[in-house]
Formats: C-alpha cells, structure tokens, sequence
C-alpha cells in the first residue's frame, strides 16, 4: 500500500481486438448508444480517507470515513453512478410514471433511471437509491411515459 500511495502516475492500458476495430467497420456516423456508468469514479484522494481494512458501506464521521457506494457516500465525486453522455436533451416529470421528453432533433436512445431518497431527518440510512430503470429509443420531440 505504501509504494502506492508514493506513485505519481498511473498507466491504463486498453485497446480492442480485430474484430471491432478494423479497416470497414469504421463509423461512418455518431449514433452511438447511450451508455452510463455502472460505478462512482471517486477523487483521488479517496483512499488516503479509507485504511484497507475499513469494511464498513456506512459513512463514520467519527473516523473520517466518507461512507462507499453511491448510496452511502456523504463526499464528492469525479463521476457519479448513472452518469453518462446521451449526446442530446431529455427533460424528466415525475408523475405515476416518468414523463420522458425528448427535446432533440435526432432520434436516440437513454437509459432512464428514478432513484429514491429518504425522507429528512433519518440518520443512518442511503442517500438515494436505483428504484428502477429502464432504456427508451426516443424520436425527435417524442414524449412518453417509463414504467420501469
């Protein structure tokens, strides 16, 4: 743990084999799928928060820990669970269900998520949590409803 804590870089070695990155199957467009994060991408300075042998999901103000989980953290991240590019516009209203408006000029889909959260005033329970969630393809000012 010690040799690194002392590392100033870090390398992230990634690639993609033949079959999908070849001569002919390069993109000839941007419609990508939606895609989010199924993680939090915590600040550097997490681990130095957290011994190795801390277990607890629950933040211990007494200690200093922030808590793990998007559910229990009580500090900032880099990037949130759920996060993601939809390279367009959705606007959300809660009703019985999720009103999804798709506020764009190109047809896309999103991952739509609805999470819960305590009421105030409970002390020792998530933040928020994933209730549901559910991918939509949307077209150009289309409105609907999620029930998932």
């Amino acid at each position: 743990m010690a040799a690194a804590k002392a590392v100033h870089a870090t390398i992230v070695m990634v690639g993609l084999d033949s079959s999908v990155e070849a001569e002919g199957l390069d993109r000839v467009d941007l419609l990508l799928p939606g895609g989010r994060l199924p993680l939090t991408w915590y600040e550097a300075g997490y681990v130095k928060m957290l011994p190795m042998t801390s277990m607890p999901l629950r933040p211990m103000d007494t200690l200093g820990y922030p808590g793990r989980t998007y559910k229990l953290l009580n500090g900032s991240t880099v990037y949130p669970f759920g996060y993601g590019l939809s390279y367009t516009q959705f606007n959300y209203t809660l009703i019985a269900a999720v009103e999804v408006k798709h506020v764009d000029k190109r047809d896309r889909s999103e991952v739509v998520f609805v999470y819960s959260k305590p009421p105030d005033g409970i002390v020792g329970t998530h933040a928020k949590q994933v209730i549901g969630f559910e991918r939509v393809v949307a077209k150009a000012g289309q409105r609907m409803e999620v029930n998932g």
